[in-house]
């Protein structure tokens, strides 16, 4: 079974940068609209993260970039308010903006 997602979508804010011991990260989330079966429009919102020269150079991106990006799922977890959580992530192999 292969891991491989390819979406398309506009950034919701900002890129956040941080630069790690190991490597640079960079974290955003991507909305895509879809049409459900009567017209009407939903966004879905998803998760990206991008490491290393990948993320030095999708840092540069702005709040609404309309861009393609590729990837593989990850699994995330954390914690809020004393609850653990799980997640999804797509962890960018490729992107390019498009204009």
């Amino acid at each position: 079974m292969r891991n491989f997602v390819q979406l398309e979508g506009n950034l919701t804010a900002d890129v956040y940068f941080g630069e790690g011991k190991q490597s640079n990260y960079a974290y955003a989330t991507v909305a895509q609209n879809k049409k459900d079966k009567d017209g009407n429009e939903h966004a879905v919102f998803v998760d990206v993260a991008a490491y290393g020269l990948t993320a030095d150079r999708f840092k540069e991106l702005k709040k609404g970039s309309y861009l393609q990006v590729e990837g593989r799922l990850a699994n995330t977890q954390g914690e809020v308010a004393g609850k653990k959580i799980q997640g999804l992530r797509l962890v960018i192999s490729r992107f390019h903006k498009i204009d």
